[in-house]
């Protein structure tokens, strides 16, 4: 068995694929050998000898075969020859089609995705449209692969789609088919800000991808926006993920029923400068998880937005000795931490908090993030050079009610700077996925020239030496620069909502992963 990629195009989904053929065809004579299999064949007999209804042998198999897989599993499927030649089809950069692709909800609904500027979108297709029929053929039962051939046809001619509206609004919207030249990947600036739009995952992505990032500077921001993004196929996120990841640094997991692979970065990297931040909203599934997972769990992006739709199983395309076609869920998931997310969603590192952010919303936070990097900097230089100003700005710190028997307290902090203590529990929630075991946790608190500032410590310790041990093994880990606060117990402002430390006792060694 082989592999081979396709890219999804047309009408596509979810699923994260592999195409793979049978080595050899089934023995011919092996089924007369096994009861259930003659059992199968005599009740097929008998339905065409008795049945008022008639129809072929090989209707009977295929329906079968297509309910029993979309029963069992929702990302299953059968394939007719006639439906698998028009899905390989739609595979090329180049096709007569709508431009746009569609999904399987949980309540088993049809969901239009429509590319931006395709024949659907200019023809009225939204974002989440509900796809009931296609030229007043209802769809329900269908195959989402036969809706394929069911769009296809001359280029010029029309094509009607009924479709539900979120207000309830059923609407019949006719789309020209049109020669469709597909782009994976799009750009554009916002604010001075490059922003590169990943679709989907195709067989083009990389290419795309490298020639986007050819055009900017290794050291300046970049936004890479993943919403709406469906998936598509796996192979290219992975090759995608490469352009910016470092060799050997892992990128995916595929767990299946006897072996667990791993595939990592082989060095292709592009550019492994730039600060990334990555938009993700619940509609990101699949392959885009695979994607953002990769680049924050080996600290290469920070994430912004809404969980993911925790799309992470694997299906492959096995084709039959007839043209015709299985699609098969084989395997799960795991991001670089072997973590699964099927089911679960993938949490960004900066949780947006209205229901439907925009995309100024998701701007305004990039570039708080980028403020944060600077203040960050420029606060570590005023304290080397006015040390005289510390105790006119001396710094408050929730800690414990009591503390070891010392007259100061050390913490080791992150050279981050927040303007809310909430952002400080976002990040907290962070670096406590990133690390075993983290000790206790405390909000940093300074008056700064452009108002309050937070910032996330861990400690207290009660020596220099075992804050600095801590601090390299921790800054390592996160790969964050980190530096030691020692504040005197005059400083401390003690807060009843701080976690109570036994008097003398030492806070608990950060443990990182793997210890």
């Amino acid at each position: 068995m082989y592999t081979k990629k396709y890219a999804s195009l047309l009408l596509f989904i979810l699923p994260t694929i592999f195409f793979a053929i049978s080595s050899q065809a089934a023995d011919k004579s092996a089924w007369t050998e096994d009861k259930e299999m003659l059992l199968f064949f005599e009740a097929i007999t008998k339905i065409r000898e008795n049945a008022l209804t008639q129809t072929t042998k090989q209707e009977i198999v295929r329906e079968t075969l297509r309910s029993y897989l979309q029963e069992t599993d929702p990302y299953s499927d059968y394939l007719t020859p006639e439906e698998y030649a028009g899905f390989k089809a739609s595979q090329k950069s180049s096709y007569i089609g709508l431009g746009m692709e569609i999904e399987r909800n949980s309540s088993g609904q049809i969901v239009c995705i429509p590319y931006p500027g395709s024949p659907a979108e200019r023809s009225g297709i939204r974002f989440g449209d509900i796809l009931e029929a296609i030229n007043d053929v209802y769809i329900s039962g269908k195959s989402l692969f036969s809706l394929v051939s069911m769009t296809r046809g001359e280029e010029g001619t029309l094509v009607v789609l009924t479709i539900l509206r979120k207000e309830n609004i059923r609407k019949k919207i006719k789309v020209k088919r049109t020669s469709v030249r597909s782009e994976s990947v799009v750009m554009r600036w916002i604010d001075k800000i490059p922003v590169i739009q990943i679709l989907s995952f195709t067989n083009t992505t990389q290419r795309e991808l490298k020639y986007a990032l050819a055009d900017l500077k290794k050291t300046k921001p970049i936004v890479i926006d993943l919403r709406e993004n469906p998936g598509g196929d796996l192979h290219s996120a992975i090759d995608a993920a490469m352009l910016l990841l470092e060799k050997d640094k892992k990128i995916v997991e595929i767990k299946k029923s006897d072996e667990i692979k791993s595939y990592k970065s082989l060095g292709n990297t592009v550019n492994s400068a730039s600060p990334l931040y990555l938009w993700q909203n619940e509609h990101t599934a699949s392959a885009a998880e695979v994607f953002i997972a990769a680049l924050v769990q080996n600290e290469r992006a920070h994430s912004i937005g809404k969980k993911t739709y925790g799309k992470g199983t694997t299906q492959e395309i096995i084709e039959l000795s007839d043209g015709s076609a299985l699609i098969l869920t084989t395997g799960y998931l795991q991001t670089p931490d072997g973590t699964t997310y099927h089911g679960q969603g993938i949490e960004p590192a900066l949780m947006l908090d209205k229901a439907s952010p925009k995309t100024g919303q998701y701007l305004a936070k990039v570039k708080k993030f980028m403020k944060q990097g600077t203040l960050a900097k420029v606060s570590r230089k005023t304290k080397k050079k006015k040390p005289h100003d510390a105790k006119k700005q001396a710094p408050q710190i929730a800690v414990p009610a009591k503390l070891p028997d010392q007259k100061v307290a050390h913490f080791i902090c992150f050279d981050k700077d927040f303007d809310t203590e909430e952002d400080v529990k976002i990040w907290a929630s962070v670096v406590e996925k990133s690390l075993n075991k983290i000790g206790n946790q405390h909000s940093l608190q300074r008056n700064k020239p452009d108002g309050m500032k937070f910032s996330l410590c861990l400690g207290a310790y009660e020596t220099g030496e075992e804050a600095e041990e801590q601090r390299l093994r921790v800054s390592k880990a996160m790969n964050i620069p980190m530096y030691i606060e020692v504040i005197k117990h005059d400083d401390i402002n003690v807060t009843a909502a701080s976690k109570q430390l036994k008097t003398g006792a030492k806070p608990d060694p950060v443990s990182l992963p793997g210890q």
